[in-house]
C-alpha cells in the first residue's frame, strides 16, 4: 500500500512540476508578446508621424485645409464616410481656386486617409486658418464640421472632440 501512495506522490509531484513549468512558459511568452505589440506600437506611430506630416506639410491654403479636415473628420465614423464625399465637396469647391476644385478635393480626400485623428489636422493647420480666415469664416468652418457629423444618425465621441477642438483653438 505504501507503494502506492508512494506512486501518487510521485506523479503528483510531477503534475505539481509540470504545472509551474507551464505557468512560467506562458508567463514568458505572455511578456514576449507584450514587448512585440510595444514595438510595433512604436514603429506604426513612428510611420503615422512620418506620413502624417508629409502629407499636410505643404497645405497652404486654409480651404484646402479645411477639406483635410473635415474629410478626417468623417473617417471618424465608418457610416458617415461615405456620405460625406458629396457634401464636402459641395462645401469646399467655392472656396478653391478656379479649375483645380476637383484635384483640390481628391487631394483633401487622400491627404485625409493619411490622418489618424481629426484633431490632429486642427493642431497642424490652426495658425494656418486663425492667420488667413475672418472670425465668420472660421465659424463656418466649425458649422460645416457640424454639418458633416450631422449626416449619421449620432456623431462618435471622437468627432464630438474634434468639434469642440475646433472650438476652442478658434473661436477663443
Amino acid at each position: 500500500m505504501h507503494i502506492i501512495a508512494i506512486l501518487g506522490a510521485i506523479i503528483g509531484a510531477v503534475g505539481v512540476w509540470y504545472w509551474h513549468f507551464k505557468t512560467v512558459r506562458d508567463v514568458g511568452s505572455e511578456v514576449v508578446d507584450a514587448v512585440g505589440r510595444a514595438n510595433g506600437a512604436y514603429r506604426r506611430h513612428k510611420f503615422r508621424n512620418k506620413s502624417e506630416g508629409s502629407a499636410l506639410t505643404n497645405v497652404d491654403n486654409p480651404a484646402l485645409a479645411a477639406g483635410i479636415f473635415l474629410f478626417a473628420l468623417a473617417n471618424e465614423n465608418a457610416e458617415g464616410k461615405h456620405l460625406a464625399k458629396g457634401e464636402i465637396a459641395r462645401q469646399i469647391q467655392p472656396l478653391l481656386p478656379a479649375g483645380e476644385e476637383e484635384e483640390q478635393v481628391i487631394y483633401a480626400e487622400w491627404a485625409a486617409g493619411t490622418v489618424v485623428d481629426a484633431r490632429d489636422c486642427i493642431r497642424r493647420f490652426k495658425a494656418l486658418w486663425r492667420d488667413s480666415l475672418t472670425v465668420a469664416e472660421r465659424e463656418d468652418l466649425v458649422e460645416m464640421a457640424v454639418s458633416i457629423t450631422r449626416l449619421t444618425a449620432t456623431p462618435t465621441n471622437t468627432q464630438k472632440l474634434a468639434i469642440e477642438n475646433l472650438r476652442t483653438s478658434l473661436l477663443t
